[in-house]
């Protein structure tokens, strides 16, 4: 089948780096805009309304990522945290993403070569197919 887009996902509370491998390969960052100065001015004014800050950026990043995976078929959603699960979960809920095919896998830190050759190799077999 020639008409797969396979996108593979390194993500973590931070960033996520998607590399596209069909129909051609390319490379894209998306960050969160949750970082440490805005935690500690977002914690000034109480926990609570620090956490309430992070659900709302955490859940923008998400939506972020959430677009561009609706552009492919295919998608592999790695990382060394919990972050995948939280956006395979609220992807669940999204219109539009049903026929796309999710795989998620536990793996740690990684350079741009190495996160590039994973994803080759896992979609090796389904570019083939």
């Amino acid at each position: 089948m020639t008409d797969k887009k396979c996108v593979g996902i390194w993500i973590d509370h931070s960033h996520a780096n998607l590399t596209s491998l069909a129909p051609e390969e390319s490379s894209t960052t998306i960050t969160s805009e949750f970082d440490h100065e805005v935690k500690l001015k977002a914690l000034s004014h109480g926990e609570k309304s620090m956490h309430n800050k992070e659900h709302h950026m955490q859940s923008k990043y998400y939506h972020k990522i959430i677009a561009e995976i609706k552009k492919y078929t295919d998608v592999l959603l790695f990382g060394p945290t919990d972050a995948k699960l939280e956006l395979y979960n609220l992807m669940k809920n999204e219109n539009g993403i049903a026929h796309i095919k999710v795989t998620l896998k536990d793996e740690d830190k990684m350079t741009a070569n190495e996160e590039k050759s994973m994803i080759r190799k896992f979609f090796e077999n389904t570019l083939t197919t």
